[in-house]
């Protein structure tokens, strides 16, 4: 008898591995949890991007992502890209950069939104020399209402880079 619920435990616990609940990966970013909804690699640069519970990809109000880029040696290189790439996209978009001193870490913000002017889109980021090459942490916040977003913005703003500035990654 007792053989016969050990030779039952043994094969149904695998079982139950298999259909046990995984847990997400997520990141904790000023007071709210994100959990992990998108990954891609290539061989010079990877991505994961993390969304609070009930959005998606294509619906999403808040979101986090970490970037690393293989390539670089430079976060300065990389910065002047994306300034690059969202002057030729946004002419008229505000934008700042700015080297953290203590950490020589360089925050870039900006707001970018579609044609059709239906969201704006808050950006804040990070970029860190690691031994790799860099890696980037952002925080993207969507709004309705273009014009509205861009006068907030500016009573927002440093809040937003202060909570940033502070924020601790697992990729740290």
């Amino acid at each position: 008898m007792i053989k016969r619920i050990a030779v039952v435990f043994l094969t149904c616990v695998p079982l139950a591995a298999e259909n046990a609940p995984t847990e997400k990966k997520s990141i904790e970013y000023d007071g709210e949890t994100y959990f992990l909804a998108h990954t891609d690699a290539t061989a010079d640069q990877a991505l994961e991007e993390y969304l609070r519970e009930g959005e998606t990809l294509e619906n999403w109000t808040k979101m986090v992502s970490v970037r690393a880029f293989k390539n670089f040696n430079d976060p300065k290189e990389i910065v002047r890209l994306f300034v690059a790439a969202l002057k030729k996209q946004h002419p008229d978009a505000p934008y700042e950069a700015a080297r953290i001193p203590e950490t020589r870490e360089i925050m870039l913000d900006f707001v970018t939104w579609p044609a059709d002017g239906s969201y704006a889109e808050i950006n804040i980021w990070k970029f860190r020399k690691v031994s790799v090459g860099v890696v980037a942490f952002q925080f993207a916040l969507r709004k309705p209402d273009t014009r509205a977003v861009l006068a907030d913005f500016k009573k927002t703003r440093p809040q937003m880079l202060k909570v940033m500035a502070g924020a601790q990654f697992a990729a740290d």
